[in-house]
């Protein structure tokens, strides 16, 4: 009963969940509600370990020879953070935005600007111009299109989020080596 009321924090709710909510008044009896809560996640971080160790040893390590902004570093943590517990919608757009972000540094590193120009013509400026190579150019225009897709069609399996994970840290990888 108090799992349906507590889901329908996260999204939408049902009239029974609703009830429930307002019959308990989450206010009202506080503690009893933080008993639950409390309870509720703890068995559900716990029922998700193994598949967030299992997802953590699919991952290579990322050394890198010049060391990211925090801005893409963050953005990187979190995207892995989100694949290992699951959220591949998540892992896939942050994997986008710390892509993005890590070559807008290095072509604010290597053309003193960042041009104002999409992600897919900026990867294509960066190839055009030598920067980068067709092969991690392809890896970032895939990540692009599986961000577009999660952000504006539909979800994604969360092989694509690991897909674009990695590929994500390949494309990092290359730009941060030297």
């Amino acid at each position: 009963m108090f799992r349906l009321a507590i889901v329908s924090f996260e999204g939408f709710s049902n009239e029974l969940a609703s009830k429930i909510v307002a019959f308990t008044s989450v206010r009202e009896n506080r503690e009893y509600w933080e008993w639950y809560i409390d309870d509720h996640y703890s068995r559900e971080a716990v029922r998700n370990i193994r598949g967030i160790v299992d997802r953590f040893m699919q991952l290579a390590h990322v050394p890198a020879g010049v060391v990211p902004s925090h801005e893409v570093s963050a953005y990187l943590r979190e995207a892995t953070r989100c694949y290992l517990y699951g959220f591949s919608q998540a892992s896939i757009a942050l994997s986008r935005a710390a892509m993005e972000a890590g070559l807008n540094e290095y072509l604010k590193r290597k053309l003193k600007s960042t041009p104002e120009l999409t992600l897919l013509q900026k990867i294509k400026k960066a190839e055009q111009f030598k920067l980068i190579d067709r092969s991690y150019a392809r890896m970032a225009e895939d990540v692009s299109r599986a961000a577009g897709m999660v952000l504006h069609q539909k979800p994604a399996p969360s092989s694509l989020a690991f897909d674009c994970l990695s590929r994500a840290r390949g494309v990092l990888l290359a730009l941060y080596e030297t």
